[in-house]
């Protein structure tokens, strides 16, 4: 079931809140870096219609919960829409994005767990015996959330957004 949200929009992380999840690379670097606020021109909290703005789109998302595949993004990098805003950003399996936390497809959960530190929780993956979906808040406000999912050894893909759709594992389905 789908719950209301609120619209705000993601506070910046504060410096300590980065440090200790590991992050030493910054979206200067990066621009289409994974991080709390959003990726690239894409913000978490922002409407259809500014994504579309940022984004250059003639249409874009309408409807209750859709996809948009940024142009020029990383391979693997979609966003999701859900109410009319943007609430979450997914990395697959096979993609290039890198997230502000340095957790990657293919990690070892060991890696994971390091770099996501110790407000992490555990649970075991729906789908994938064995499987855990590992999260833990970007930040003290616990405003946006990772979530990495693993096949119980290595990471399958990463999600990062507002509760409660970051936690929704068939997406938009």
């Amino acid at each position: 079931a789908r719950v209301a949200t609120p619209w705000a929009r993601a506070p910046e992380s504060s410096p300590r809140a980065a440090r200790s999840r590991g992050n030493n690379r910054t979206a200067a670097a990066d621009p289409w870096m994974v991080g709390p606020q959003g990726a690239g021109p894409v913000r978490i909290g922002m409407t259809a219609e500014e994504l579309r703005a940022a984004l250059g789109l003639e249409r874009g998302p309408a409807g209750e919960c859709e996809y948009v595949t940024p142009t020029g993004a990383p391979k693997g990098l979609t966003v999701m829409v859900a109410d009319g805003h943007v609430v979450r950003l997914d990395v697959a399996r096979d993609s290039a994005a890198s997230t502000s936390v340095g957790v990657h497809p293919g990690d070892r959960e060991k890696r994971v767990r390091k770099l996501l530190g110790p407000d992490i929780d555990v649970t075991p993956h729906k789908y994938v015996e064995g499987g855990h979906y590992m999260a833990a808040p970007t930040d003290a406000n616990e405003t946006t959330w990772w979530v990495v999912e693993t096949d119980g050894r290595r990471v399958t893909a990463v999600r990062m957004g507002m509760k409660p759709q970051v936690d929704w594992v068939e997406g938009c389905s």
